[in-house]
């Protein structure tokens, strides 16, 4: 058989490898476009496994902050309550009220210093030991300061309990025992099947030390989890409060995506302090998670190899078939140019349109360039718009044109990149959703030239939809937000969750951003703008509480949190969570409210309604140091009620109650400055404190707090001074000095009421007079 021309070998050889170039070059893209897509998946599963975190985190916080608070209550109040006879039955009932209080809690106990409980909301839990040796050992060296968190037990009601308590320390620093609150683990179970959206997902609740508290599916074998290596040590090293860690949540377990986040105290905007952290994991099987995409790939691959195959065959059945070299140099060269035109045309086989778009001074457009893809994103054919973009812009959607045009306007002005997107309504597809963006340029004669693509995004919508759908269980709203350099914002993306949080669907903030702003109340939007400036400014996480109102909900208090990052053209993206906490916070008010009252009843005469002798120490302290420091005089009266004992005697001790009721009314009624005190000192004495009153101003005081108190005529007829009931009073006055003690001033009025009972009662008598 003749051979062929060296020329023809050539040129089939230089045949063949275009052919292998073209093979590559189609390999490389796909490969390119399944690495990209690993990516976005594994990107978007990072930010929604933090998000679902971030929402334990913040409902823990709430929890433990009120536990922390309660405790903290039921120590100052403690030494009172034992000193008191009733105190039992009053400690009893503020026990039973903190534990109804939070949710979680099943009991709520105090201990000695032995562990043993003297005192809970659950009265068959006393007398039961209520401690490890290790939570023993820590509570004797811990400040009362801390909250301890106790590793994992089955607890006396026998069921998986975390037992939080703070130390007991008397004056001198002593161990003096704890108080504690037990969290029973199924209790918060409901919370975390609740950021699940995915079937082979994990959620956990680690203790410091590595060992899990709570595991959601039931049956998730999280043991060992401190292990080096695992997720959670690689956590731990990390340093970090949140961290997103690939690894197993055990030795041999399966390969997770694990979001972390610590409970510590370790970062300084934390007010949570705990002793050991508590660790919030969310997860999601590694295998799982990209399993759709192992399907795509091995039909992308196969069609790949089939590819190969094919075009291998061809090349083999040509070298094996020589006598037919010219045919087979028709076929290469026509293969060829296949090819090449395929490369010529590879901007029309991209989904979407490339394109330039002119926008003249005149108010003109016009689209000078554009692929073959603007058939299949506007339905018409490129040279329809080469001379005026009209039509294209006849498809866009009616409540959508006019932002868009306005957009373009402000990129002309600006020579800001543009982008969009917005809905297109075809003659033959109905209602598609686009995305597009542009660089512009400026051009001769005034005009602008924009560079840009435009693709259908219809799919993705409906992905987003299906992603709503998921996270319409999730209390709250996830979004993202964009501020741009003019001030204007808008929402990219927002879950169906914003309607119960702002009462607005997504669609209404997708069209007007600023929608959201007027339903801050008008009282809280001042600082809610100035934290978003700070937050624009510095690139600092933005978190805010504050009130809103609903039109059919009323007022409702609401918590967001949101992490910004720096876009295009020096706008500004936020990441965030908003979700109502309007139930915590009545919480939280309804317990500063029990506080006041707490204080109020510390403070408070219980009988007289008069202050106490705990208050009018410490007004005494303080008046003498204020009067110190101005140079004012003090006064101080020590009343006491004639023959009292007698009375008692006669008319009974609760006739006598109301005796001490009435003189207490009397005194407070005659004394008429705002910080004047009137208090019980103890049995029937009293005592008054004249701040900036003299000797003499005492004097007249005193006077007319004796006769007020006579002027009650109660009938006293045991009485050897006068047929109704009277009072003896002790005066003294003077500049309190340095050298001096609040306590002399106490014994020189002490003194006088002394003189003024030996000199007959029903009489005032002044300290040095």
């Amino acid at each position: 058989m003749p051979r062929q021309p060296r020329s023809s070998q050539r040129q089939r050889h230089g045949e063949m490898s275009w052919l292998l170039l073209a093979w590559l070059m189609l390999g490389v893209l796909l490969v390119l476009m399944l690495w990209q897509t690993h990516r976005q998946i594994e990107a978007r599963e990072r930010d929604v496994l933090e998000q679902q975190a971030q929402v334990l985190r913040q409902q823990m916080q709430v929890d433990i902050r009120m536990i922390y608070l309660g405790l903290g209550k039921l120590m100052e109040r403690l030494p009172d309550w034992q000193q008191r006879t009733d105190g039992a039955q009053e400690l009893q009932w503020q026990l039973q009220t903190l534990e109804a209080a939070v949710g979680g809690v099943r009991s709520v106990s105090v201990l000695d210093a032995d562990g043993i409980v003297i005192a809970s909301s659950r009265s068959q839990l006393v007398g039961l030991r209520s401690a490890t040796r290790d939570d023993a050992v820590r509570r004797r060296s811990s400040s009362s300061d801390f909250l301890l968190v106790s590793t994992p037990i089955v607890g006396a009601l026998g069921r998986p309990t975390v037992i939080l308590s703070r130390a007991l320390r008397d004056a001198h620093g002593a161990y003096g025992g704890a108080v504690a609150a037990s969290i029973e683990v199924d209790e918060l179970r409901a919370s975390f099947e609740a950021v699940r959206y995915a079937h082979d997902m994990i959620a956990s609740l680690i203790h410091g030390d590595g060992n899990r508290v709570l595991a959601v599916p039931v049956g998730t074998d999280e043991s060992q989890m401190g292990t080096a290596g695992t997720a959670f040590a690689q956590h731990q090293e990390s340093g970090k409060a949140s961290s997103v860690q690939l690894g197993t949540m055990r030795p041999g377990g399966k390969q997770r995506l694990v979001a972390l986040s610590t409970l510590s105290t370790l970062g300084p905007g934390d007010a949570l302090p705990l002793d050991r952290p508590l660790v919030l994991a969310v997860g999601r099987d590694w295998q799982a998670m990209f399993a759709p995409w192992r399907r795509e790939l091995v039909v992308v691959l196969g069609a790949y190899l089939l590819t190969l195959l094919v075009a291998g065959g061809g090349m083999l059945s040509a070298g094996r078939r020589s006598q037919l070299a010219e045919r087979q140099r028709a076929q290469v060269q026509a293969e060829a140019e296949r090819l090449h035109q395929m490369l010529e045309r590879l901007p029309e086989n991209v989904p979407g349109m490339i394109y330039q778009y002119r926008l003249d001074a005149d108010g003109s457009s016009r689209f000078p360039y554009s692929t073959e893809g603007v058939r299949e994103i506007y339905g018409l054919a490129p040279e329809a718009v080469r001379e005026d973009a009209s039509a294209v812009l006849a498809r866009l959607h009616p409540r959508d044109l006019d932002r868009v045009l306005q957009g373009i306007q402000e990129s002309a002005r600006t020579l800001g990149v543009w982008e969009d997107e917005y809905r297109v309504l075809l003659p033959d597809r109905g209602l598609r959703w686009v995305h597009g963006i542009a660089r512009p340029q400026r051009v001769e004669a005034g005009g602008v030239l924009w560079h840009g693509y435009i693709h259908d995004v219809t799919e993705q919508r409906q992905v987003r939809e299906r992603l709503d759908r998921l996270l319409r269980n999730v209390p709250g709203a996830l979004f993202q937000i964009q501020l741009h350099r003019d001030g204007s914002k808008r929402f990219p993306y927002v879950s169906a969750g914003v309607k119960s949080v702002y009462g607005l669907s997504p669609q209404e903030l997708y069209e007007d951003a600023g929608r959201l702003q007027a339903r801050i109340h008008p009282e809280d939007l001042p600082e809610w703008l100035a934290s978003t400036v700070v937050s624009a400014r510095d690139l600092s996480l933005w978190e805010q509480e504050f009130r809103v109102r609903l039109p059919e909900r009323g007022e409702r208090w609401i918590h967001a949190i949101a992490q910004p990052e720096r876009i295009h053209d020096d706008a500004v993206q936020w990441y965030g969570y908003a979700y109502d906490v309007t139930e915590a916070k009545q919480q939280q008010l309804r317990l500063e409210a029990t506080e006041r009252q707490l204080r109020e009843l510390a403070y408070v005469d219980g009988l007289t309604g008069v202050a106490n002798r705990r208050h009018f120490d410490e007004q005494l302290q303080i008046e003498w140091r204020r009067c110190e420091r101005s140079g004012q005089p003090l006064s101080l009266l020590m009343i006491d009620i004639d023959h009292f004992k007698h009375y008692n005697d006669q008319y009974g001790h609760q006739q006598g109650d109301g005796c001490l009721q009435a003189v207490a009314g009397a005194l407070r009624t005659v004394l008429g400055r705002a910080h004047d005190l009137v208090a019980r000192y103890g049995g029937e004495e009293f005592v008054c404190l004249l701040p900036e009153v003299d000797a003499a101003g005492a004097l007249s005081v005193a006077e007319s707090l004796r006769t007020a108190v006579q002027a009650l005529q109660l009938p006293h007829a045991s009485s050897p001074v006068a047929g109704v009931v009277t009072v003896s009073i002790g005066a003294a006055s003077g500049v309190p000095r340095e050298d001096g003690k609040p306590a002399d001033l106490l014994a020189r009025a002490d003194a006088s009421l002394y003189r003024a009972k030996s000199e007959g009662r029903n009489r005032v008598a002044l300290d040095g007079a």
